[in-house]
């Protein structure tokens, strides 16, 4: 990474509304503005530019620049481009399709009631760690195929990578290449032990072992950085988000009674909560050629280019009242997942676990509130999400 990058970790505009608890309006302030330049630093903020430039085929991804994660090269398929990024998508987009990661319902909706019975009769709960950490953390490791028992090395490994220490951006990159080192030596330890293990099993590092690309099978650097891949998604966003969604039901009840008593509801208010909350506020990409945004507005070849996702979602041109949370926007056109060619791979996963973690949770533990007392806590870094969350509430009937 040269010196006029800055890496998303250290995005001033995400700096600046860091511990914030609602980083909305500031996010809205960089509105109507569409482009801020500094040097080779191109910053974009409306929803229609920030699609065009995802769409674009001459925009890289965030491994433009090279890696940024810690691998032992750029990851698959995140870090990826161009024709290999096509070629990777193809082979692991059958994986996540909604209709294929359906069967994990039954076991996602037997966690969260495993872990809400943990709770449910101390009438008081924090929930970023006693539910929304490790629900979607375990049902990944589970989907995997890795082992239960190492799962807070995995949630430990994406805390240093995603949010890493470190008072400069040396200092930051240092500290992601000594924690990714041990995960990338951990994945080559546990592909060795399940090549010898030859239960059949349902899982994806089953499928990915037995995945072929013009008919060879994968190489093990491959099979590493997917997994390594796998795991950074897999674990901490889908959990953060959660957080943000249950954190914003707990400010809002009139909303929450209202989701509560029409559960049919449930799938339009994640869009829009997630749209307003933007777990992910920005993504970098960079471009290759010289890209006409039309109206004067231009991004030059080798501009690095932070996508401002948070400010995108709340463009008035594209989600009318954007401030408001709506539960019947019905709208999925939003940036919660990115877009263009690198949309989420795991974005109908995510709906899943989150849709199916509201309706248990309001099912069980219909009225909750901030405990009194206390009070939520954001970090806004990388990703964003209330990292104590402390509910008081009355169980369902009592």
């Amino acid at each position: 990474m040269d010196s006029d990058s800055v890496d998303i970790r250290a995005n001033a505009i995400v700096q600046s509304v860091q511990g914030m608890a609602c980083p909305q309006e500031r996010y809205a302030e960089l509105l109507p503005l569409r482009l801020r330049r500094q040097g080779n630093i191109v910053s974009l903020f409306t929803h229609d530019d920030i699609t065009k430039i995802n769409r674009h085929p001459g925009v890289l991804g965030q491994g433009g620049a090279g890696g940024t994660l810690g691998a032992e090269r750029p990851t698959i398929p995140n870090e990826t481009d161009g024709a290999e990024h096509k070629m990777w998508r193809e082979l692991l987009n059958p994986m996540f399709t909604a209709r294929r990661i359906q069967r994990f319902e039954p076991a996602i909706r037997q966690l969260a009631g495993e872990l809400i019975d943990s709770f449910v009769d101390e009438g008081e709960v924090e929930l970023c760690q006693r539910f929304c950490t490790p629900l979607p953390a375990e049902i990944f490791v589970n989907m995997l195929g890795a082992p239960r028992a190492d799962l807070q090395f995995f949630i430990d490994f994406n805390e240093g990578i995603i949010r890493p220490a470190g008072n400069s951006l040396d200092e930051i990159m240092d500290n992601v290449r000594k924690i990714g080192a041990k995960m990338v030596e951990y994945v080559y330890d546990l592909m060795a032990e399940r090549r010898k293990d030859t239960t059949p099993r349902d899982d994806l590092i089953s499928e990915l072992f037995a995945a072929r690309i013009n008919g060879e099978p994968l190489s093990d650097l491959d099979l590493n950085t997917i997994i390594y891949q796998m795991l950074l998604a897999g674990l901490d966003t889908v959990g953060s988000t959660m957080t943000l969604v249950f954190a914003w039901l707990a400010r809002h009840p009139e909303e929450r009674q209202h989701l509560v008593q029409n559960p049919a509801l449930i799938p339009g208010a994640i869009e829009d909560i997630t749209r307003v909350e933007s777990p992910v506020p920005t993504v970098q990409r960079y471009a290759t050629e010289d890209i006409d945004l039309g109206g004067g507005e231009m991004i030059q070849a080798g501009d690095q280019i932070q996508t401002m996702l948070a400010s995108g979602n709340l463009d008035p041109d594209s989600f009318p009242d954007p401030l408001r949370v709506d539960f019947g926007r019905n709208k999925r056109d939003h940036l919660v997942f990115a877009s263009g060619t690198h949309v989420c791979l795991g974005a109908a996963l995510a709906r899943l676990e989150l849709r199916t973690a509201v309706d248990e949770l309001h099912r069980r533990i219909p009225s909750y509130r901030v405990k009194p007392g206390d009070e939520i806590l954001y970090n806004n870094i990388t990703i964003r999400r209330a990292y104590h969350l402390p509910l008081a509430f009355e169980r369902a009937g009592g």
